[in-house]
């Protein structure tokens, strides 16, 4: 593969922006920055901004098609419009739903990662999210109180395999019985586990946490508010 340098007028880097300036382009994968032209074709990106890629962790689909679809070319789609406004990664995120149908979805957002070539230009599916069923009614949100359910190794690995191992993040409300063991069970897969849409106390998070539950979904929105008797979902 061929090695240039991008020139434009700033550079959004690890230690903080550059003006001015080259970034190189070496086998395809970005190098270092310079001040100085260097001896190699330049790609001259004059009048713009270069900074990396937008990463959405918590999306349920764009453009018109929802990741629930069950349409591997909706995701295409998808991630192709998310590209073309700077998301170049993210996570497919399912719907509080009924046990087969967040199988079927999981399946169709595997399909269409699997039917990806190397030319595709669009996001990359970096995994899978899976927002619910596990949630509290008080919290629920926009979620389909009708197919809320307490957490179970069981049924995420029904839904793990038909994922072909792409789940990688699942939330639970921490005061659903057997929140604890699903968090460990998930923390052992290498799967993140999230509290959210709960209405936990803190005792009944730091049970979560200790077990292996270690991100938050929604802070401060669609969960036990913070009291000074009680700290709650917040607090903990």
């Amino acid at each position: 593969m061929s090695t240039y340098a991008i020139k434009a007028d700033k550079f959004f880097l690890p230690a903080g922006p550059q003006l001015g300036g080259y970034l190189m382009v070496e086998d395809g994968v970005f190098g270092a920055w310079q001040a100085d032209e260097p001896a190699c074709e330049i790609k001259d990106y004059s009048g713009t901004w270069i900074a990396p890629g937008m990463v959405d962790t918590h999306i349920h689909g764009f453009y018109n098609h929802s990741t629930t679809d069950n349409d591997p070319e909706g995701i295409d789609i998808s991630s192709t419009e998310l590209a073309r406004r700077g998301t170049t990664s993210w996570l497919p995120t399912t719907f509080t739903d009924g046990v087969e149908q967040i199988k079927d979805a999981c399946a169709a957002i595997a399909q269409a990662d699997e039917g990806r070539g190397p030319d595709f230009c669009g996001a990359r599916i970096q995994g899978i999210y899976l927002e619910g069923p596990f949630f509290t009614m008080k919290h629920v949100g926009a979620q389909n109180p009708a197919y809320l359910i307490d957490p179970s190794e069981k049924v995420f690995d029904e839904w793990q395999e038909a994922a072909g191992g792409r789940i990688v993040k699942s939330a639970m409300a921490a005061e659903r019985d057997g929140a604890a063991a699903y968090a460990a069970a998930l923390s052992a897969k290498d799967v993140v586990t999230c509290i959210g849409h709960s209405d936990a106390t803190y005792d009944e998070c730091i049970a979560a946490i200790n077990a292996g539950a270690s991100c938050f979904t929604h802070t401060y929105n669609g969960q036990r508010g913070l009291h000074h008797r009680e700290p709650g979902v917040v607090g903990a």
